[in-house]
């Protein structure tokens, strides 16, 4: 069946009967948000030495979450670039924002390191949707 594009709006995820979707994306947002603009964010061990798995982690994740709250308005293919763009959007203007904030600075690696997050977060969703287990028709031939 061909992907049928429809267009994104607030209405529609509201009204997709996917509130929890809808509440975990902002929550998640809003702590990304928070650990962005805080001087000193928490200190988790294998996450503080390593800031490219931070960053890939966290964006990976936001983009699978995207998926979950965009899926259900349209089709597949367009809930993967909804998510991918709008994680990666979020996570530049994220670090975009640190240039104003005190004890952070703008920093290219994070950003690339999002985008790679990004990018792992839109392999795993394009192997879920070719894999024979998500789709039983496939399976059957």
């Amino acid at each position: 069946m061909a992907d049928v594009p429809v267009p994104l709006s607030m209405e529609k995820i509201i009204g997709s009967g996917k509130p929890l979707v809808l509440v975990v994306n902002i929550v998640y947002a809003v702590a990304l948000a928070g650990v962005s603009v805080m001087s000193e964010p928490p200190r988790v061990p294998v996450l503080t030495e390593n800031d490219w798995l931070a960053h890939g982690l966290a964006y990976m994740l936001q983009t699978l979450l995207l998926y979950c709250l965009f899926r259900p308005m349209t089709a597949p293919s367009r809930a993967i670039l909804a998510a991918a763009g709008t994680a990666a959007l979020f996570g530049t203007v994220m670090e975009v924002g640190q240039v104003v904030m005190p004890g952070r600075f703008f920093e290219l690696q994070d950003v690339l390191a999002n985008g790679v997050g990004v990018g792992a977060g839109v392999v795993l969703l394009l192997g879920f949707r070719r894999s024979p287990q998500t789709r039983p028709e496939e399976a059957s031939r």
